[in-house]
């Protein structure tokens, strides 16, 4: 996809305020996020999880975390807390937060809600919302989501600081998606394996079976000759 011109209402976190005095909290939810993401496969909920932390630090309640994908130009809403977003709908790359996301390959920042193209949220959900935030969700360099979070504070801006705590939750959530996905696969290749071993099991006392049918009725067979060659009736046999 070619970068489009950049938009004249859409801020990059390079033109974010200058940087505020870093924020002590995230450390302990960041923790407890790695606690929530440690052998959990569920992606949904996971997810959930992760917005719900990023809002919760950044005094926010209304956010979204969607799933990218590139090749067929779409992306999903995965995750919605606070406004009504149609999750588990698909959109194309170019509407919403994530399609401004994936355009700049970066983080955006707008002041008001109503600047972004093709936005999703309608009526008024969409007149309660300003300053908006999306971050990529990255992994092995490929933009596989975005986590976008609301503010409905009209004189609310987002910092470079903020900025920056939001790409850490991010982060989390690329590592939440790619175990998500790992797992499916897996799943899904012991389910392969599983339904091959019982095939073969199936296999084998097929021929099992037809071994000793045929076993049998050779045996008949044999039975049957003798008799004949000593004159008796073969259908004894």
């Amino acid at each position: 996809m070619e970068a489009a011109d950049p938009d004249p209402n859409t801020r990059t976190t390079r033109d974010s305020v200058a940087p505020a005095p870093r924020l002590s909290a995230p450390f302990d939810t960041l923790a407890a996020l790695a606690e929530d993401l440690a052998g959990h496969f569920a992606l949904g909920p996971l997810l959930e999880r992760i917005l719900r932390h990023t809002l919760e630090l950044l005094g926010c309640d209304s956010g979204s975390i969607c799933t990218v994908d590139e090749a067929s130009g779409t992306y999903r809403k995965d995750a919605d807390l606070g406004v009504g977003c149609r999750s588990g709908a698909t959109f194309p790359l170019d509407e919403g937060v994530t399609g401004e996301v994936v355009r700049a390959r970066g983080t955006v920042v707008f002041d008001e809600y109503a600047q972004v193209r093709g936005g999703h949220i309608d009526g008024a959900d969409r007149d309660l919302l300003h300053a908006t935030i999306g971050v990529p969700i990255r992994w092995n360099g490929a933009i596989i989501g975005a986590l976008v979070v609301f503010s409905r504070d009209p004189g609310r801006r987002f910092s470079g600081p903020e900025a920056q705590l939001i790409e850490s939750f991010a982060a989390h959530a690329g590592i939440a998606i790619t175990n998500a996905r790992l797992h499916a696969v897996a799943a899904e290749r012991a389910q392969e394996a599983a339904v091959a071993t019982e095939r073969e099991r199936v296999v084998r006392d097929v021929h099992d079976t037809v071994g000793r049918g045929l076993a049998d009725i050779l045996l008949r067979l044999d039975e049957a000759e003798r008799r004949t060659a000593a004159g008796e009736d073969p259908r004894a046999a």
